[in-house]
């Protein structure tokens, strides 16, 4: 399993919980951008996650539209997002996505 980043590594473990229960909904993207639609069960908050990657899959850029992100460097929505990406692969899916045309 791809390794989160180092400022969401704690989350881990919530993270793929909540991943499993279904909280990541609409994912968008374009090349090495997504957003991702997060609802957030526990408050049934509808967030929205941005992240970026370089071209070697490694994220470059994230913010989440949350008031938990703003005060923090990461927020379990954030985590989802990225798990979310990678769905139990070592490439994001905007790799898998390019290679399989």
């Amino acid at each position: 399993m791809v390794p989160l980043p180092r400022f969401l590594k704690q989350l881990r473990h919530q993270a793929q919980e909540c991943l499993a229960a279904g909280w990541a909904k609409e994912i968008e993207f374009s090349r090495g951008t997504y957003q991702v639609n997060v609802i957030d069960n526990n408050t049934n908050q509808d967030v929205w996650v941005f992240l970026q990657f370089d071209p070697m899959g490694r994220l470059k850029d994230s913010f989440c539209s949350c008031p938990e992100s703003e005060n923090h460097r990461g927020c379990i929505h954030q985590a989802i997002a990225f798990l979310r990406v990678f769905q139990k692969h070592s490439l994001p899916l905007h790799s898998r996505f390019h290679y399989s045309l």
